[in-house]
């Protein structure tokens, strides 16, 4: 429809609105459905009219499946999660599967035969209806409830087991107090209910079931019917009080509990019913997710019953659950961490999201279905407006999809828009209610069917009495809400028909609609929106002339303060603190200073993202002077961008782009200049934002603020962001459409850029060539691994260092014609002549600047290989590096602040003869048997380097063999590091070669003594060497021992004395012979007389024995003198079963006469007889302890206090026994 078509049309029908409907539109429909309204009514209501939509079609498929499953196996899958917004109808699902589930009787027909009829053209219906049937083979116990509603509002914390609990009590009518239903289940198990509640009845004139709520007042009479009835339980009066208090105190309920005593009743039930038809007991929850919200104990809670009635009840439990959050949702809502919730989702598996496509559709299943033969005149209307009618479904300012308007969508639909029914669910969903409980506006009120029902039964909004063409305006809806919104916006817009001068109506309708629009943050309500939304009939009210009132009004309210404009023909309505500050905005003065601060600091952050040239396709990246109005942006070395805004060429009279071309730019090679397009707009919108950044700063820093002035002051921030990100945008748009400007150049941007970054790079590009003439000599991409290659790599594979730098030929030599070694080496030189810097920093800085512009990795490399070279030395902290292999010299040059902190030293070429040359080859033969290769410096100093590395690694190993077994090592060893360093630490090839030749000589001994020592201890002689150093300290402690005369014999000296000599001069490993024939026989010589002393020992000791014995003289103090056997350990020079020297020996055998005698007086002063005669033999008994407490006891260990009298007391009993036969008892 074009801007100006009127919507009138001459076609009108005069079709009388109410007849299309099926159902009156005046009728009074529950808005919301309540789960435990159970009356016949609403539920006959509910099954005749209830909308089965795809999504409820799954679902009931999935769940009936599940259920009816469990018939014959066992399952853990008995959750049902029901998520939607309010109103979307999950608690009526919810219902409809309680009543499905119990097939109650409704007029004459059961439940499920009522469903079938709203299954009517579904493509499932047989199969579902093939479920119900399976569905109906269990015997369902329905428990339904919102939870909410039965929460105990005196109670702490009422947990979702109780309220389950009591629901529970409720549905077997018994008291819901859980103390008294305790009683009553313990009376229905002994079959003695019936008979307590006629006494109760009979002695209180009122039922048990009155009675129970007041159950205090009546405890007495309780006590007393509990002793009538069961009189053997309960003999007195108090007895029957005392077990009611007992009952009262220790009612305490788990979930543990919970499930238990549930799964018992089902199991009871089972018993006494039909096995055919096994029983299930299923708990419909409603609006569990507000109950928990975000308390992270009550989720914990439901998970645990979840697997309580899975673990427990296998599928005899079932839970299901309706809650406004999805599950997921809830579970990242909580105060707790997900990870605690990890089984719920297992339990609750089968899972249902109500859409606002399934409240559409029961919204025009229950309230807006035409008649069906109605259709043709509703089809005629709609093709007589078929332009008028597309363009007023079209919502403008809108950023969301929305339904478009067809003949189908107009007959389902109408009176309301395609678009309505989506909008108003997101304004119900965001607006503030009056209570602010966080759930906007009352329940009946936000409930999509109430809105409708309300709408349009209302008498003044037309529907009743009106035509086909009526249509929905969106002040209607507000007046449907007005009630349950802010009071202090409700007033707000109330009060204008009095305070605005001017008024008329349709400013109050502005204003409603303009509330309710604003609510929705994906709408931008501009004059249009608000037109739009506004009509009322299609064929009275003209779109044109609407939006010109719209406008009228607008410009009443906004000269009154109500509204206020925002961006891109927005507007906004102002209530209470958001219009003081709105007045206070209006109340800030602007300079023309504050505008250019403000424009330079949107122009950062729109040039932050450049500033980095990339050049020549990643070559070299060069960090560009980036200058902004005038100032400094960012910091860079040689290129200059200069930038100029809108703001700049508006307000800076001496600003002339032709000066830039014409004058400017040829004095500034370097710099290259960007103006922007103008922007007559900017300064507007600068100005807007210094405004609000005032006004919120002052607001922000309030000390105390109401809920109102937060939410002003988040809104505000909102705009502030959304209007720098405006501004931001116009700056980028400008530049993409502005100039130029270098070197006498000026060339017009066509805009179509969508990032300023190709525009940098091109533009800065063409000056770089221009500052850098030089860059072409090192133009690579370097590698920075190249660095640590050119110091460490064998010299066949330098050659490949570099890439297009060519720093080395194919021989591994240094290539001297190439320009940028040529370039460095000649600077280095220049600068050691004059005395200028040598740093790395000063000289990175030389060759990254004008004229060369190289990378600094580049001149690290380059510098490496003429340290490789030996053209250049490094020094830092004090020491000098010639030796490109040292470590601590590579640091230099392949890390950035120490390469920065060094200084380099440019080296003269060392002179060496070709007779050196072959000289030094023919001894790398001799000496190291290395292979012959080209007689060249650079070459044979490698072949020194690694040759005498390799040597002085063997050296060091040796030396740390050695040494742990005393060998004396050679002095060549000692100071191997030192002469490896004195012969391989220059850096230019010829002094190293030159070094190795005077070295020659110890390079020469070094080595022979590096070879002999480590054949030494490959053959694994280091351990005979110990040995023999054992054998000769051992024999010298055992000098002039008895029986040691063999070791000091004529034909042994000289064995010791050979072996003394090796051992002590080092130089048993180039004797070993020699070595090995002293050693053998020595040791031989040694063991033997070893052996005898060993024996003499043994002999000694049983003979001393065999004669205590005889005189019954106990000989257990002897027991350390004994051995096992003679044993020689390896490598040992002493029996490995008594581990005694030759000395120790000699000791035991001189002792072992003085251990006799005293063992024989120590004997003789204990046994004296009374008369003080000669000693008569004693008779001993031996007692082992452990044996006896073994044979009296059962154990031998003791292992607490209280056990050592009893065995002391077993102890004494048996020393006792013992003495009856003997004079004394030994303990064992």
């Amino acid at each position: 429809m074009a801007a100006s078509t009127p919507l009138r049309s001459a076609s009108g029908t005069g079709v009388p609105l109410r007849e299309l409907f099926v159902y009156p539109i005046e009728r009074y429909i529950p808005p919301v459905a309540k789960v435990n309204d159970l009356a016949e009514t609403v539920v006959a209501a509910d099954l005749r009219e209830y909308v089965v939509t795809t999504p409820i079609e799954r679902g009931l498929m999935a769940f009936l499946e599940a259920y009816a499953e469990s018939r014959t196996a066992a399952t853990d899958r008995i959750g049902v999660w029901i998520s939607g917004f309010f109103g979307a109808g999950k608690s009526h699902f919810a219902k409809m599967l309680g009543y499905l589930l119990e097939n109650r009787s409704v007029g004459g027909q059961t439940a499920r035969e009522l469903f079938a009829t709203r299954l009517a053209g579904s493509s499932h219906r047989m199969e579902i209806e093939g479920l119900l049937h399976r569905a109906g083979l269990l015997d369902s116990h329905v428990i339904t409830f919102q939870i909410k509603a039965e929460q105990d509002l005196t109670a702490k914390d009422d947990s979702i087991s109780a309220i389950m609990y009591r629901s529970y009590l409720a549905s077997r009518d018994l008291s819901k107090n859980i103390a008294v239903a305790s009683l009553e289940l313990s009376l229905i198990e002994r079959g003695l209910y019936d008979a307590f509640r006629a006494e109760v009845e009979r002695q209180t004139g009122r039922p048990w079931a009155e009675e129970r709520e007041d159950f205090l007042f009546i405890r007495p009479t309780v006590a007393e019917a509990l002793q009538t009835v069961a009189p053997a339980a309960y003999r007195s009066r108090e007895e029957a009080l005392a077990a009611l208090d007992l009952m009262q105190r220790s009612q305490g309920l788990s979930v543990s509990d919970l499930a238990a005593r549930l799964a018992d009743y089902v199991d009871e039930l089972a018993r006494t019913g039909n096995p055919e038809h096994p029983p299930r007991l299923v708990f419909i929850i409603d609006e569990m997710g507000q109950f928990i919200g975000d308390n992270g104990q009550k989720l914990l809670e439901l998970q645990s019953i979840a697997e309580e009635f899975a673990t427990r009840g296998r599928g005899k439990l079932w839970l299901i659950i309706t809650s406004q959050a999805k599950l997921d949702e809830l579970i990242a809502g909580v105060k707790a961490r997900a990870a605690d919730f990890s089984k719920i989702g297992q339990r609750f598996d089968i899972r249902l999201a109500l859409t606002s496509e399934d409240v559409e559709k029961v919204l025009e299943g229950r309230i807006l279905q035409k008649r069906p033969e109605r259709s043709a005149e509703i089809e005629g209307f709609y093709q007589a407006h078929a332009g008028a009618l597309a363009a007023l479904a079209v919502l403008p300012g809108a950023s969301r999809s929305l339904p478009a308007m067809s003949a189908e969508r107009f007959a389902a639909n109408t009176p309301f828009l395609p678009y309505h029914l989506p909008l108003i669910q997101a304004i119900f969903g965001a607006v503030k209610s009056a209570t602010a409980t966080g759930f906007g506006i009352n329940p009946e009120a936000r409930s999509m069917i109430g809105m409708a029902m309300g709408v349009l039964s209302e008498r003044a909004n037309g529907f009743t009495g009106g035509e086909l063409g009526r249509t929905v305006a969106l002040d209607m809806v507000y007046d449907r809400i007005a009630a349950d919104i802010l009071s202090q916006d409700r007033q707000e817009i109330e009060n204008v028909e009095r305070r605005l001068p001017g008024w008329q109506a349709l400013d109050s309708r502005v204003l409603k609609a303009l509330y309710l629009l604003q609510q929705v943050s994906w709408i931008a309500v501009t004059t249009d929106t608000l037109a739009h939304t506004l009509v009322r009939d299609v064929q009275s009210d003209n779109l044109v002339a609407l939006k010109a009132s719209v406008e009228a009004s607008l410009d009443r309210l906004a000269a009154a303060r109500y509204v206020v404009p925002k961006e891109d023909g927005a507007w906004e309505f102002l209530t209470g603190a958001k219009k003081s500050f709105e007045e206070e905005v209006a109340g800030v003065n602007v300079r023309q200073a504050d505008v250019r601060r403000a424009a330079r600091g949107r122009l950062t952050e729109v040039l932050r993202p450049i500033g980095k040239l990339n050049y020549r396709d990643g070559l070299r990246a060069f960090d560009v002077i980036v200058r902004g109005d005038g100032e400094e942006l960012q910091g860079g070395q040689d290129l200059v961008l200069e930038v100029y805004s809108p703001i700049y060429r508006q307000l800076e009279d001496r600003f002339s782009p032709q000066d830039l071309e014409q004058i400017e730019s040829f004095s500034h090679p370097e710099t290259v200049y960007w103006a922007a397009d103008p922007d007559a707009d900017l300064a507007n919108q600068l100005t807007r934002l210094i405004k609000l950044n005032d006004v919120l700063g002052r607001w922000q820093a309030k000390p105390t603020k109401t809920d109102e002035e937060r939410e002003i002051i988040r809104e505000k921030g909102t705009e502030v962001s959304t209007l720098q990100t405006k501004i931001e945008t116009s700056l980028r748009t400008a530049l993409y459409n502005g100039v130029v400007i270098w070197n006498g150049r000026a060339e017009e941007l066509d805009g179509r850029a969508t990032t300023l970054n190709p525009i940098f790079n091109r533009v800065m590009s063409q000056a770089a060539p221009t500052v850098y003439p030089k860059f072409d000599l090192a133009a690579v991409k370097p590698v920075e691994d190249d660095i640590k290659a050119a110091l460490t790599i064998g010299t066949h594979a330098l050659v490949a260092v570099g890439g297009g730098l060519n720093l080395f030929g194919a021989d591994g030599h240094l290539n001297q014609h190439s320009a940028a070694v040529a370039e460095v080496r000649a600077e280095i030189a220049g600068r050691s002549r004059r005395g200028g810097d040598l740093d790395g920093k000063s000289l990175e800085e030389h060759f990254t600047g004008i004229p060369y512009g190289w990378h600094p990795t580049v001149v690290r490399l380059i510098l490496a290989a003429l340290f490789r070279a030996g053209m250049i030395s490094a020094k830092a902290d004090n020491v000098h590096y010639t030796d490109h292999a040292a470590p601590a010299g590579q640091a230099l040059f392949t890390q950035v602040r120490p390469f920065r902190r060094a200084a380099f030293f440019y080296e003269e070429a060392e002179a060496i003869t070709p007779a050196e040359l072959r000289r030094a080859q023919d001894e790398l033969k001799l000496i190291f048997e290395a292979p012959r290769r080209e007689e060249t410096a650079n070459v044979l100093a490698e072949q020194i380097v690694a040759e005498m590395n390799e040597w002085n690694g063997r050296a060091e190993r040796v030396v740390l063999q050695l040494r742990p077994i005393g060998y004396p090592i050679p002095a060549a060893l000692t100071n191997s590091t030192d002469l490896v360093q004195r012969v391989t630490r220059h850096s230019n090839p010829g002094k190293v070669v030159k070094a190795f030749l005077v070295a020659l000589d110890e390079v020469r001994g070094w080595q022979a003594e590096t070879a002999t020592l480590h054949e030494f201890i490959r053959k694994k002689r280091p351990a005979l060497f110990r040995q023999a150093t054992y054998l000769l300290a051992e024999i010298g402690r055992s000098e002039g021992l008895p029986g040691t005369a063999p070791l000091a014999a004529e034909d042994a000296r000289p064995w010791r004395t050979t072996l003394s000599g090796l051992v002590a001069n080092g130089r048993a490993a180039h004797a070993w012979d020699d070595f090995a024939a002293a050693f053998v026989p020595l040791g031989e010589r040694y063991r033997q007389v070893y052996a005898s002393r060993h024996a003499e020992r043994d002999r000694l000791l049983a003979e001393t024995q065999a004669r205590l014995l005889e005189n019954a003289i106990p000989a257990t103090a002897l027991t350390r003198y004994q051995c096992r056997g003679l044993k020689w350990a390896e490598g040992e020079t002493k029996c490995a079963a008594c581990d005694l020297s030759l000395r120790e020996l000699d000791l035991q055998i001189t002792a072992l006469p003085g251990e006799e005698r005293r063992l024989r007086d120590q004997h003789r002063i204990v046994y004296r007889d009374e008369t003080g005669a000669d000693p008569k033999p004693p008779r001993i008994k031996y007692l082992k302890v452990a044996q006896v407490l073994t044979q009296k006891q059962g154990r031998s260990r003791i292992a607490s206090e209280a056990e050592i009298d009893p065995a002391l007391d077993t102890l004494r009993g048996a020393i006792q026994q013992a003495l009856s036969d003997a004079d004394a008892v030994e303990l064992e």
